[in-house]
């Protein structure tokens, strides 16, 4: 590069010393490895979030099954779905909490647009509680499409759904546990092999539910 006269190059010398005092000092970057730290610690408490919703409408569904359920091995296996995915779901709280402690929408600070010149209040997104609530409705559905199930249906909905959820699930974890922190991704390895578990469990109940029922007839 050439500078077009001593003068120019001359302030570059002298301008060296006062970009260099404007280094950013070590507190900067404690206060940027914070920053980070809380980033990754929300993105747990978002997947946590995502998990620990599905696993509670997959408990709810089961124990709607428990209780109507005709055969007996739909109804092990919905027991199964309570108590297992139950215990998962537990493990999954402590990170789903940290998404309890982030501001919610009437916390807005006010802060000031410099491009306009005037106050507003900075609104931030409310990720947990649009998790909960698109839980919570689709909860809804899908209690009343199986509730609303004839006893000679009811049984091979349950299953069929379960079916998808868990197979979903199984994705789900996998693409989760990508983002997620050594410490997460050791409980989503557990709720993977139990996702796959139950998944074939219930490609064994779909095919054993469709299989033609063969009546025994007495002799004449």
């Amino acid at each position: 590069m050439r500078f077009c006269s001593p003068l120019l190059f001359a302030a570059g010398l002298l301008s060296a010393p006062l970009l260099f005092a404007q280094t950013p000092t070590p507190a900067v970057t404690t206060a940027t490895a914070a920053t980070a730290a809380t980033a990754v610690a929300n993105g747990d408490a978002i997947l946590a979030t995502w998990l620990h919703a599905a696993c509670s409408n997959e408990i709810a569904l089961a124990a709607l099954a428990v209780k109507q359920a005709k055969h007996d091995d739909v109804r092990a296996f919905a027991q199964a779905i309570v108590d297992k995915h139950t215990a998962f779901a537990a493990k999954l709280q402590p990170f789903a909490t940290a998404a309890e402690a982030q501001p919610k929408p009437n916390d807005g600070k006010r802060t000031t647009e410099a491009s306009v010149g005037r106050a507003t209040t900075m609104v931030p997104f409310d990720h947990a509680g649009l998790i909960r609530e698109l839980a919570a409705k689709c909860l809804a559905s899908e209690s009343k499409l199986l509730a609303g199930k004839p006893a000679s249906e009811f049984d091979r909905c349950f299953v069929m759904m379960q079916l998808a959820a868990h197979g979903k699930g199984v994705d789900t974890l996998a693409v989760f546990r990508s983002r997620a922190t050594p410490a997460l991704a050791t409980v989503i390895d557990e709720g993977s092999k139990l996702y796959a578990a139950h998944h074939e469990q219930a490609l064994g109940l779909q095919t054993k539910l469709a299989a033609p029922v063969v009546e025994a007839r007495g002799g004449r």
